[in-house]
C-alpha cells in the first residue's frame, strides 16, 4: 500500500529508491536502497547501473514467490475490463478516474488482497485528504470491487472498508426556483411528479 514514489525515485525500477548524502568534504552521493517486501532496506551500493540489475534479479524472485499471491492490481484490472464497460459512459469516466487513484496506493507495490485492512483504508483517506468528496467515492468504489472479488472467488474476507470513518460532506443548499420546478415536474414520470407533489404540499 506505497504511496505515490517521490520525484527523487521516478523513473527507477520497481522497490528501488535512492537517497543523496552529502559527506564531510560537501561531496553529494547517491545510495541506492531495494525495498523487501517486509520493508526493510538492502543496501545496493552507489553504481546506479549495478543497483538496476540486482532490483531486476531480486524483482523476479520476488514474483516467483508472490505468483499464487491474489493481488488488488489482479480483482482490479479484471474489474475494469469486465464491469466498468457495462456502466453509463459518465459513470465509466468517473470510475477510472477513481481507480487509477486506488492503484497509485494499492498497487504500488501490488498488495496482497488479503492483506489489506481497515488502518489501510484510513491511511488512504488520509492521503487523499485534499479531494475529500473524491475519496470517499474512490472507497466506495475499493467497497463493490472487494464484493465483486468475493463473487469471483478471490478472497472470502469482509471487505476491510466497513466500520471505516469516511470524510463528512457539506452540502451546499439550493433552493429550486419555481421555474426550475416546473421543468422538472414536465419531464418526469408519474411516480416522480407524485413525490413532487407530496414534498411540496407537506414543505
Amino acid at each position: 500500500m506505497a504511496r505515490p514514489r517521490k520525484r527523487e525515485n521516478q523513473g527507477l525500477p520497481q522497490n528501488l529508491i535512492c537517497r543523496k548524502r552529502q559527506r564531510k568534504n560537501g561531496k553529494v552521493v547517491t545510495y541506492y536502497y531495494y525495498v523487501m517486501s517486509d520493508k526493510k532496506e538492502k543496501p545496493l551500493g552507489i553504481d546506479k547501473h549495478l543497483a538496476v540489475l540486482e532490483t531486476a534479479r531480486l524483482n523476479c524472485d520476488r514474483v516467483k514467490i508472490r505468483e499464487n499471491i491474489i493481488t488488488f492490481v489482479t480483482v482490479a484490472t479484471r474489474y475494469h475490463t469486465e464491469v466498468i464497460p457495462l456502466k453509463a459512459q459518465g459513470t465509466q469516466r468517473l470510475h477510472r478516474s477513481y481507480l487509477k487513484n486506488l492503484l497509485a496506493f494499492f498497487g504500488n507495490p501490488p498488495a496482497p488482497l488479503d492483506k489489506i485492512e481497515p488502518y489501510h483504508i484510513k491511511q488512504y483517506l488520509e492521503w487523499r485528504k485534499s479531494s475529500t468528496g473524491s475519496a470517499n467515492n474512490e472507497i466506495a468504489l475499493f467497497h463493490h470491487i472487494w464484493t465483486k472479488a468475493r463473487e469471483w472467488g478471490y478472497t472470502k474476507y469482509s471487505c476491510p472498508s466497513e466500520g471505516v470513518q469516511r470524510y463528512k460532506i457539506k452540502f451546499r443548499d439550493i433552493y429550486i426556483e419555481d421555474h426550475i420546478l416546473e421543468k422538472i415536474y414536465y419531464f418526469a414520470d408519474e411516480q416522480l411528479q407524485d413525490l413532487i407533489d407530496i414534498a411540496y404540499l407537506t414543505g
